[in-house]
Order: C-alpha cells, then structure tokens, then sequence
C-alpha cells in the first residue's frame, strides 16, 4: 500500500470492515456507556429522581458494583452509576439480569431498622410515609409505603411489624430487572482494533505499514468523566505527528 492513510473513518462503523479487510483483529463490539431499561413498573413515577448514597450491584455471570448517582427515567435507570455498570457488564448478555439497589448505603440495615423505630415510638400519629420522608425524597417516600402495602395513610403506631421489615428491606435491599439497553443512550462502543496489533508508540498498524488508528475504532473505553475523549485526543494527535514524520 502506497503512502499513509490520513482518512478518518468517523462513527459510521465502516473501520472497522476496513481493518478486518487489512488483517486486523477486531475484538467483540458492544454499546457501553448506556442506561438500562427495566421491567418493573413503579420507577416510572419517579422519573428524574437522582440518588447519591445508592450502592448498586449488576447480578450477572459475576457481580459488578459501584457508589456512584444515578436516575430513574421514564423507562429505566441511567446516569454514572449505571454508566460504569454498562461498562463493565458490556459483554455480557443482560437480558433479565438484576440491578440490586441499596438506597441508603451509609447506613447498615440494622441502623436503619433502628432509626425507624425510633421515630414510630416518638411519634406514632405521624404518617409512615412523613417518617421515610426523613431518610428519602417525599416522592420516594411515598413510592416505598405504597410497594411495601402500607398505603399513604397509615400512621406510625398501624404499621406492623412484618410491614416495617419490608420497608427496611425495600430500602436497603430492592431489585430491578434488566429488559435491554435504552435506546440510543449509548455513548461508546467497548471492542475494536486490538491493540496487540498497534505500535502504541506511533499508533501505526503492525499489520498495514503507513495505516494508523486513534479513537473509538480501537479496542479502548473507558468510564464516563472524559476518559473516553482523553483517548480519542490523545492518540489521534499521536497518529497523527506519526503519520506526518514517517
């Protein structure tokens, strides 16, 4: 091949059958980066609800975890929590998977169960739902006594036992289930050029002398927070002083 390649071949996925076509190694592809959509109805009328304290696990061929917010939207969950869960479950099949989620993560279940007694023994006119409210968003507070049958009425003294151990668990322990990826959510694609086959100090091909690669088409990515531009930046510009030196 004559000269150096300085096309770029942008996000239409076309460089990847160019590389294939030249002898590259194209590792699997898949979305990251992505919100889940879920099965369970409730979460909709918490739509744009943000949480930060939420430790959440993905229940898949392994558990992943992460403490970062997320967000309940009109058909799921997303933000950067979800973000690195999509990240680091890429490869795998997540069709009716678990999201297990632990609202208040600062606090253990034992804590929590005895903070709410607390508060129903001082109080027990109050509602149940305005004792949640104290730990919660009103809007939660109010989703959580109506999942766990205690309705929005009930006061601190009607609440039985077995109704306040379901809140408890609910708030410490809930899951969602996983129908697929928010559509066209999907910030970067995991896979690509394998890098075995790049001089990573020119980001030339082994393979293609004269052929040099940068961004998404290679097999990088990273979490949400820039690292992904820092990539495509950074040895793009790579690329490039290589390509015009050679």
């Amino acid at each position: 091949m004559g000269g150096n390649a300085y096309s770029s071949t942008g996000s239409t996925g076309d460089g990847y059958e160019f590389a294939k076509k030249l002898g590259h190694t194209i590792t699997p592809l898949a979305a990251s980066l992505h919100g889940f959509s879920i099965l369970e109805k409730w979460p909709k009328r918490l739509s744009g609800l943000s949480f930060t304290n939420t430790k959440i696990k993905l229940i898949a061929s392994k558990i992943y975890e992460t403490e970062l917010p997320f967000l309940f939207t009109h058909s799921g969950v997303s933000g950067p929590g979800v973000f690195v869960l999509s990240a680091l479950g890429a490869h795998e099949n997540l069709k009716d998977k678990k999201l297990r989620l632990d609202f208040l993560s600062n606090v253990s279940y034992e804590n929590l169960k005895s903070r709410i007694e607390t508060d129903i023994k001082a109080h027990p006119n109050k509602k149940f739902t305005n004792t949640i409210d104290i730990l919660v968003q009103k809007s939660f507070a109010d989703a959580i006594c109506i999942q766990v049958g205690v309705g929005l009425e009930k006061t601190n003294s009607q609440v039985s036992k077995k109704e306040l151990n379901h809140t408890v668990e609910f708030l410490k322990n809930s899951e969602v289930t996983i129908t697929g990826n928010i559509p066209g959510e999907e910030f970067v694609t995991a896979g690509g050029v394998s890098l075995d086959e790049i001089d990573n100090k020119t980001m030339q091909s082994k393979k293609c002398p004269g052929l040099y690669f940068a961004g998404e088409i290679l097999d990088v990515d990273a979490f949400t927070g820039g690292f992904n531009l820092h990539a495509a930046w950074t040895t793009g510009r790579l690329a490039g002083e290589s390509a015009l030196i050679s």
